[in-house]
């Protein structure tokens, strides 16, 4: 019979990763920052009159615009 014999070796890789979270209007919200790159994973809280506002003000700028281009056209 043959033996094989394979090395196996581990290497554990670590970093700093800081983990928080918060409340905000009675929901928490976790985040994780990676320590050496500085990336950040997590959801935000969503704002949904601001979401709207912005909405708002691009569609403003878009008919001002159109409205621009119309009457520059004379129609």
């Amino acid at each position: 019979s043959q033996h094989q014999l394979y090395e196996q070796t581990y290497k554990h890789v670590l970093l700093p990763l800081w983990i928080a979270a918060y409340r905000y209007q009675d929901k928490t919200f976790r985040f994780l920052v990676n320590g050496q790159t500085g990336e950040v994973q997590g959801e935000a809280p969503t704002s949904w009159f601001k979401v709207v506002m912005v909405i708002a003000i691009v569609v403003a700028i878009i008919a001002g615009i159109v409205f621009a281009v119309r009457a520059s056209k004379g129609g």
